[in-house]
């Protein structure tokens, strides 16, 4: 792990430079991807407010999910990146998004589409710097892709020397690199597909729901999670399972509508 990187000669957190890194790719391909859809003003407007709603919804999230982190000083109104929940930034951002349409009356389909990659490159890059940090790892396993992660090794070295209890093994799944892995194949075939099969406007923003929705409900079994069982086992699952059903729902919707179209010629 690299939980420190030097710029121009200053020690920088890797996990602070691949948010702020995220950030800032993130909205800058949004402004080119909107620029192409000809938003005006608002193709530098909207990724800003974008950008903000998917901290306070990560922030949300995160709070609904892990209330018990929030009980003594830190409160959900901290100004800090950190207690922060992925999925309710990006449910977050998309609400935005479809408010913007419905006020400006816009097509949401096309708008969703223009920040697809950008939000897979977000997502990628911070999932880099929560691997480079050595936080957010996963459950020990005997696998080939086990990794040992600092803050993991120690707690086990710790336990292991107390010689009360026998800790698990040090060596943990990487879900990070998992993570990377399939919101990158997710952005691949959300941008390939539509091209190959001359799907129409709004599904690539679909595809990439759909697929990386299904992604982390593969992965989340292999996480270290702090919550609660039952988020775990039953929210966090139900969450997924929605998202998934509801982008694949608008994916066949929207498609539909253009072979009526085409049949109706």
């Amino acid at each position: 792990m690299h939980p420190y990187i030097v710029i121009f000669g200053q020690k920088l957190q890797s996990y602070y430079v691949c948010a702020a890194m995220a950030g800032i790719i993130g909205a800058v391909l949004s402004v080119i991807y909107l620029r192409r859809k000809r938003q005006g003003v608002w193709a530098f407007l909207l990724p800003i407010i974008v950008l903000l709603a998917a901290v306070i919804g990560a922030r949300l999230l995160n709070f609904i999910t892990n209330p018990r982190a929030f009980l003594k000083e830190f409160k959900v109104w901290t100004f800090s990146y950190q207690k922060l929940s992925l999925m309710g930034g990006l449910i977050a951002g998309a609400a935005v998004i479809i408010i913007y349409c419905l006020l400006r009356r816009e097509k949401p389909a096309a708008v969703a589409d223009a920040f697809t990659v950008p939000a897979a490159a977000g997502i990628m890059l911070l999932k880099l710097g929560c691997f480079l940090n050595g936080c957010c790892f996963g459950k020990p396993t005997d696998g080939p892709f086990g990794m040992v992660f600092p803050a993991n090794e120690a707690k086990y070295y710790f336990f292991n020397s107390m010689k009360i209890i026998s800790a698990k093994s040090p060596v943990v799944h990487p879900t990070q690199l998992y993570e990377i892995a399939g919101a990158l194949l997710s952005a691949i075939l959300a941008v390939s597909l539509p091209k190959v099969l001359r799907l129409k406007e709004g599904s690539r923003a679909a595809l990439f729901a759909a697929l990386f929705s299904a992604a982390r409900w593969m992965i989340l079994p292999l996480r270290e999670l702090p919550y609660d069982q039952k988020m775990i086992t039953v929210f966090y699952p139900v969450l997924y399972a929605v998202i998934t059903v509801t982008s694949i729902t608008c994916l066949i919707a929207v498609n539909r509508r253009k072979k009526e179209h085409q049949d109706g010629i």
